[in-house]
């Protein structure tokens, strides 16, 4: 509080610091202010734990800031981040990512209150179920080419591309020296989604990071608001990427339609979860234990 009209008129001598806003805990780590409601939380550190060890060859606190989005969706916001929790959607939300993405091998992990995705790139999904592993796809090729790699001179097929682009980006990418050196090959290609309980959804790879925070409706359980950002390394030169402008406008098309699944009457036994899905049951156990006295 800077000033009060007729503060002279206070009782007891109260002055503006008597009626200053309530102090937020806040931490600055990785790049992002953290703030956390509780009047005596947990260190920053303790809360975030093991996760704090992996996220940090990636160096995010070096990385700019490209863009900013905000997006609206008819859902609640666990229904958004029970989407961003799991790869099962992908076959009939976001298929054309099955021509570059393996959403069947992935690997889960979890760490406390946390989890994480390792989803590879590079290989076609098995469920394309592709017999001529000569040819390689447009988006396969795209990717080629922004890691460097002239296609029409390739002479792998759908069983090396995977690694090819990663000793190419290895081999060739002296300006990007920082960033990649304490990366592993397979973060130089695969996709790393970490969820930070209990909103936000972190998607990294090796030059960049896609930042989403979820945001329930003040009033509205149907309701919600994801605040999103997009960092990249400054060595990358990385082109505009129109696919998460895609990704966020199917998954924008398809919640409101899981949201009203929620609310019908044919719901009642509850989801169905398959092993693929068990960051989904960790994010709602996590959650459970919180709201459980």
């Amino acid at each position: 509080m800077r000033t009060i009209p007729d503060a002279d008129q206070l009782a007891d001598g109260q002055t503006c610091e008597d009626f200053g806003l309530v102090e937020l805990a806040c931490r600055n780590w990785g790049g992002f202010i953290w703030f956390n409601m509780d009047a005596d939380p947990d260190p920053l550190e303790d809360y975030l734990g093991t996760v704090t060890e992996l996220l940090a060859p990636y160096h995010l606190s070096e990385m700019q800031l490209t863009s900013t989005s905000t997006v609206e969706w008819d859902c609640n916001w666990k229904t958004a981040i029970d989407t961003a929790n799991e790869s099962y959607h992908t076959t009939s939300v976001h298929p054309q990512m099955l021509w570059y993405m393996d959403d069947v091998n992935t690997q889960l992990d979890f760490y406390s209150r946390h989890s994480r995705c390792i989803t590879p790139m590079g290989s076609p999904s098995p469920r394309l179920h592709l017999e001529d592993q000569s040819m390689i796809p447009g988006a396969l090729q795209d990717m080629m080419l922004q890691a460097g790699m002239d296609p029409s001179t390739y002479g792998g097929d759908l069983t090396t591309l995977r690694r090819d682009i990663q000793q190419h980006k290895r081999a060739q990418a002296s300006d990007m020296k920082g960033p990649y050196d304490e990366l592993s090959d397979d973060q130089l290609t695969d996709s790393h989604h970490y969820f930070i309980f209990p909103n936000i959804s972190l998607t990294l790879r090796a030059e960049s990071a896609t930042v989403i925070a979820h945001h329930p409706h003040p009033t509205d359980p149907d309701q919600m608001t994801a605040y999103i950002s997009v960092l990249q390394h400054p060595a990358a030169h990385l082109a505009e990427d129109q696919t998460l402008s895609q990704l966020l406008e199917q998954d924008g098309f398809n919640l409101p339609r899981v949201q009203r699944g929620l609310h019908s009457r044919g719901f009642q036994q509850g989801a169905a979860l398959l092993p693929q899905e068990a960051r989904i049951r960790h994010f709602h156990d996590v959650l459970d234990a919180y709201l459980t006295p």
